[in-house]
């Protein structure tokens, strides 16, 4: 599935009942970027995409909610027009992370098991 599909489906405008809101109302906002920052939103979007895809669409919207949105970050920030530091405009890795969490998780568990059939 698309991110674009993905986001139109878990992105919503909170109202409150006690706020009287004016309609909800779309608008399209041109951005300049310099050849800088178009090289840094283009290795972005790939990144983003790429991380997309390996995520895989095996978990629920819900769970996905959050990295969908951070996947997306760095590119907003680009788009702001601030100047930013490099790590700013990075694509967090979740599958490297979730790889590396579940490694060490691996490893935790065969110290423990291995300190415990020393101690018995």
């Amino acid at each position: 599935m698309p991110l674009v599909h993905f986001l139109k489906n878990v992105t919503i405008r909170h109202t409150k009942e006690v706020l009287e809101l004016p309609s909800k109302t779309e608008e399209n906002v041109p951005v300049y970027l310099s050849s800088q920052e178009r090289r840094y939103y283009i290795k972005a979007c790939r990144a983003a995409q790429q991380q997309w895809s390996a995520m895989g669409g095996n978990r629920s919207v819900r769970q996905m909610r959050l990295q969908a949105l951070a996947l997306l970050l760095p590119m907003r920030r680009i788009c702001s027009g601030g100047r930013l530091h490099e790590k700013a405009l990075t694509v967090r890795d979740f599958v490297a992370e979730a790889e590396a969490r579940a490694a060490a998780e691996a490893r935790a568990a065969a110290a423990a098991a291995a300190a415990g059939s020393t101690v018995g």
